[in-house]
């Protein structure tokens, strides 16, 4: 069938022609292109010492500046090569003085400054395909050009079949800032055999958060959606790509103002130890740390979070679904919000918008006013999260020399080491209801999505955010308790001086932690919960919280075991060798191992447990320097150019890091996927597998879990390839003038060019019919040469 062109839509006929040509023939698979992805690097440091002799004092002067472009297409999603720029600066500045008072006695005070800066820009402004205006573009925004950072942008169109529009520059221009500024002083006074310390630390660090879009494919120009669901879009002609020329979409998503969050936080501290020669042979340690780490909070209280503390089953307040459709028909969509303050602040105006609408001196009484009607504004701290200040970290150590020789020492140490909850990139608080606010419409025409149609589906009245709230709403939260996360760490050393400045070392490290955030789905259903109701009845009606769609909060409840055998010969440069060997052999088990792990089974968080990502049983390390002896001291002109050359090389062979095989879908049926585990068959071992890059692992292990239940291969049991690297450098100084010296290096890195494999998502969904399941699909980076000079005065 033909659709006659009397019938197009102009803004689904433009997204059609915006689309990416066919560069090959066939229907599938039939673009390809080659763009270069150049990266730039700069750095500058700067470093003055001043000797001040009147007040005994050594000032030393830091600067520093980093900055790393990167340039790259929208990838799949490139309609017309849509190309992205990374900017990556970042700056610092350290003042430290250091004074002696005395012989016993000297003063250290350290003021130091950084700025970490992301800024995610589209390439050459709105040209290459993404100016909406020159493509014909036109549809009116749900929220107004005004809560747009580029009105002119296209929005993120999805075609079931098709390449998508738009989809990788979506989110951007965005970008962050963080600042960090920190005094510290430390005082060091020598007492008989004590060494005494004592000192204080302040800081203040924050980020200005301007990149806090992960609702809705991030595009705060719009995304629609056409995949012919005949339940959302009733006039589908049942071709995705009529629909798109018709302009009868399936969904249409938007967000209105971007929320722009300056998070902020003042840490301190203190800290006194003492370090006591005991005897000529013993040496003790001790000391006793205390830090605060409060919760971050934002300068305009714009944030906000879930917690069932806030929620209430009351009725009329507690939200009602439909079992049907599973969409909100009644109560207060925001039940169980909290946002933090009595009310927004004065200097947060023109920064953010609320409820979809600008935050302004016009608007600033009303909405407060709307925020307590809804029950989101309810005078709690600007932190919201619990302070804890029972932070006491004791640390203790010896050294022994068990023979009196000094060429024999047994050390051992233990301590408590407390940190500060960072932000976290995977819950965003500051992307939540009501400031970073969405609007979501179905069944809709592209001409006018946020507006009514008659029965002909012509638009009538005006665009609207009224009543089309993401439904159900998209949340965040954290944990109320913000249970400070702490490191137990202890060792034990055996030294021992061999001839020739050779020192063996062999020992053992051992560490806990607590308190390690895991992201955790409050709304997940109980499993069974599906199986024990009607059949068909909606899943978000059935989920423990109405009204909400998936709800993670970052807990601070997991834990990480480390335990490792290390073992390493140091030698001095001695005769013209230096080199070192090091060992280590350690198991490492956590409940996950960044900040976006998210938790399989909210009421079992045991399930996580498993061998760490980042886990390597076996790893061995050489490094070497050898001053090459030929014509070394001769002050011809062929020793000059001969002579003075050094080798250098580390050598690397470590064991595969673990990978899990999961099962790609929800078959557990509790409301989300979260990394569920594939079934692994009893008596199998996956790991048995040929190892080879077409086949890892032993794929016939594994197999989908039967519906209603997690699967029970676990996490990380499959072990990736390992790794062998040599690098090597060869360099000569020498001197130009007599105070100018040179360094001419030439550096091979993987000099052997020894391919060395990784496994990344090669376990990844046992479910989908991927015949690339279980083969190796990433390299690391062949033999890459590099010269350089330095000139030194």
């Amino acid at each position: 069938n033909k659709i006659p062109q009397s019938f197009w839509s102009s803004n689904g006929a433009a997204f059609v022609s915006a689309m990416a040509k066919p560069t090959a023939s066939g229907i599938a698979n039939n673009f390809a292109s080659q763009i270069p992805n150049p990266q730039y690097n700069r750095t500058e440091s700067l470093k003055v010492d001043v000797q001040l002799e009147r007040i005994k004092s050594h000032l030393a002067v830091s600067l520093r500046h980093f900055r790393s472009d990167s340039f790259d297409d929208g990838g799949s999603a490139a309609s017309r090569l849509l190309n992205w720029n990374i900017q990556l600066p970042e700056r610092g500045a350290t003042v430290d003085l250091v004074t002696t008072f005395s012989p016993t006695l000297v003063n250290d005070f350290t003021f130091g400054s950084t700025e970490d800066i992301v800024h995610v820009a589209l390439f050459d402004g709105l040209g290459k395909g993404l100016d909406r205006n020159s493509l014909g573009i036109n549809f009116p925004f749900i929220f107004g050009d005004s809560s747009k950072d580029v009105p002119g942008k296209i929005p993120t169109v999805n075609v079931t079949g098709f390449d998508h529009l738009g989809d990788f520059a979506g989110a951007y221009p965005s970008g962050s800032v963080g600042k960090i500024f920190q005094f510290q002083d430390v005082v060091t006074k020598t007492h008989g055999t004590h060494i005494l310390k004592a000192g204080i630390w302040i800081e203040q660090d924050g980020e200005n958060d301007h990149d806090q879009l992960q609702i809705f494919h991030d595009n705060l120009n719009g995304t629609f959606v056409f995949s012919a669901a005949s339940s959302q879009n009733g006039a589908t002609t049942g071709a995705p790509l009529g629909d798109v020329f018709l302009g009868n979409f399936d969904e249409y998503r938007e967000l209105g103002f971007r929320n722009y969050t300056p998070w902020v936080s003042w840490q301190e501290g203190v800290f006194a130890q003492d370090s006591w020669k005991a005897t000529r042979r013993l040496t003790l340690s001790g000391g006793l740390r205390w830090d605060y780490f409060p919760p971050y909070k934002s300068r305009w209280c714009n944030f906000a979070t879930f917690n069932p503390l806030f929620y209430s089953r009351e009725p009329g307040v507690q939200q009602t679904v439909d079992p049907g459709s599973g969409l909100v028909t009644g109560g207060n969509p925001f039940n169980g919000v909290a946002v933090p303050c009595s009310e927004l602040p004065v200097s947060g105006e023109g920064h953010f918008g609320v409820l979809g609408g600008p935050y302004n001196a016009s608007t600033r009484d009303a909405i407060n006013a709307k925020l307590v009607s809804l029950g989101m504004l309810r005078g709690l701290s600007p932190e919201i999260f619990q302070k804890h200040y029972r932070n006491f970290q004791p640390r203790l150590g010896f050294a022994w020399d068990p023979f009196g020789t000094g060429r024999t020492s047994i050390r051992g140490g233990g301590g408590v080491f407390y940190t500060h909850t960072a932000l976290s990139d995977a819950t965003l608080l500051g992307k939540n209801v009501p400031f970073q606010f969405g609007a979501d419409v179905l069944g809709g025409k592209i001409d006018c999505p946020g507006a009514p149609l008659d029965s002909n589906r012509n638009c009538t009245g005006n665009q609207s955010a009224s009543g089309s709230v993401p439904n159900p709403i998209p949340m965040t939260g954290g944990d109320l308790l913000s249970k400070i996360p702490a490191v137990y760490q202890w060792n034990l050393n055996f030294q021992h001086m061999l001839p020739q400045d050779t020192l063996v070392d062999v020992g053992y490290v051992g560490t806990r932690s607590q308190h390690n955030a895991l992201n955790v789905d409050l709304n997940q259903l109980p499993l069974g919960t599906v199986e024990a109701n009607p059949p068909g009845e909606a899943i978000a009606a059935l989920r423990p919280f109405p009204g909400f769609g998936n709800l993670f909060v970052g807990m601070n409840e997991a834990n990480t075991k480390y335990d490792a055998l290390q073992v390493s010969v140091q030698r001095k440069m001695n005769k013209g060798l230096q080199f070192g060997l090091s060992y280590s052999y350690s198991r490492a088990f956590d409940y996950g191992s960044n900040r976006f792990a998210n938790a399989i089974d909210s009421y079992n968080i045991p399930m996580n447990y498993g061998p760490a990502d980042w886990e390597r049983h076996h790893i061995l390390l050489l490094n070497y320097v050898y001053q090459i002896p030929f014509y070394r001291n001769s002050p011809s002109w062929v020793g000059k150019a001969l002579g003075g050359w050094e080798a250098a090389g580390v050598v690397a062979i470590e064991s595969g890091t673990p990978f899990t095989v999961t099962a790609g879908t929800d078959f557990a049926n509790v409301g989300g996927d979260n990394g569920q585990f594939a079934d692994l068959k009893p008596g199998c071992d996956p790991n048995s597998g040929p190892k080879t890059v077409a086949q890892w692992f032993n794929t016939t292990c594994f197999v989908p879990p039967a519906a209603g239940t997690f699967g029970n291969a676990g996490r990380n049991t499959v072990w990736g390839p390992g790794l062998k690297n040599w690098d090597f450098a060869l360099f000569k100084n020498g001197p130009i003038f007599e105070r100018l010296r040179y360094q001419f290096r030439f550096e091979a890195f993987n000099v052997l060019n020894h391919p060395s494999f990784s496994c990344v998502s090669c376990g990844l969904d046992v479910v989908q019919a991927d015949p690339a399941f279980g083969t190796i699909n990433r390299m690391a980076d062949p033999r890459e040469l590099q010269f350089g000079i330095k000139l030194m005065f």
